[in-house]
């Protein structure tokens, strides 16, 4: 009994020797405070659109006439004042030239008037009609110079060609496009239709998000550039015009983009204002 007695102080100071320290509390996590605000804001507006250069120039020839050779293909890159298509020459130069025998006619006959009238032998009214041939001679042929300059096709801007629509020997009329050019340095546009309750939602530098199935988890941001006055007859939706920003990935004209619009809040206040 008395060895029982003896041995129970040291078995407490053995197990208060085995416990474990107590656990440290943990350490305070820093915050941040805001005040609380409400507002009201406009829905998002979705719509789906074609993407495009802002500036796609159909090039064509301004007389019709058969192509004499198209000089670039699609996709080519073209620098300005490069000549990209040629019209077959003999019947554009032949109207030149008799517009210009024309004119050199005209301008004979009137010194021959002008000298006659000097001399009492014409009538005003025949130094006026010479005087007036002159003038419509000079016209002609001013307007056969230019559609000889305009039978062929320069490059109005650097740029790369989207579509070539004619081809060598064939027949094209006047304006008829042949190339379709994208002027480089314009930047990029999604062009979508909204309904009639949207259209009055949105306003110029609104922001958008874009995204295409071809070019899977990018999001491109972008801005409301344009907005159409008049809804289109055949769907009666409203045309915007999403500028997109600067972007790290190429984009082809074409791409199907759907766009997510945001429009500005209507109302901000503090809360319990």
């Amino acid at each position: 009994m008395n060895r029982t007695i003896i041995l129970l102080p040291v078995l407490l100071a053995a197990c208060k020797a085995a416990a474990p320290p107590p656990a440290e509390p943990p350490a305070p996590v820093p915050i941040r405070t805001a005040a609380v605000e409400w507002a009201r804001r406009a829905p998002a507006i979705r719509t789906t659109g074609l993407l495009a250069g802002k500036e796609e120039v159909r090039l064509s020839f301004k007389m019709p006439g058969i192509v004499q050779r198209v000089l670039v293909d699609e996709g080519a890159t073209v620098r300005p004042g490069q000549t990209l298509a040629t019209l077959k020459m003999p019947e554009v130069s032949a109207a030149v030239t008799q517009a210009r025998r024309g004119l050199e006619k005209a301008e004979r006959d009137l010194v021959r008037v002008r000298d006659l009238y000097e001399g009492k032998a014409a009538t005003l009214e025949q130094l006026q009609n010479a005087t007036t041939a002159v003038e419509l001679a000079t016209a002609g042929a001013a307007g056969a110079s230019f559609n000889e300059e305009h039978a062929t096709i320069r490059a109005p801007a650097a740029g790369k060609i989207l579509r070539r629509l004619a081809e060598n020997d064939e027949l094209v009329a006047a304006g008829a496009p042949v190339l379709i050019l994208r002027a480089a340095g314009r930047g990029w546009v999604l062009r979508a239709g909204v309904s009639d309750r949207d259209v009055v939602r949105v306003a110029l530098g609104d922001r958008a998000q874009l995204t295409f199935d071809a070019l899977p988890g990018q999001v491109f941001a972008a801005t409301v550039g344009e907005i159409a006055e008049s809804a289109t007859p055949v769907t009666g939706s409203y045309e915007l015009e999403l500028r997109v920003e600067a972007a790290s990935a190429p984009l082809r004209s074409g791409l199907i983009g759907q766009a997510v619009i945001q429009p500005v809040a209507t109302a901000t206040h503090a809360f319990g204002g």
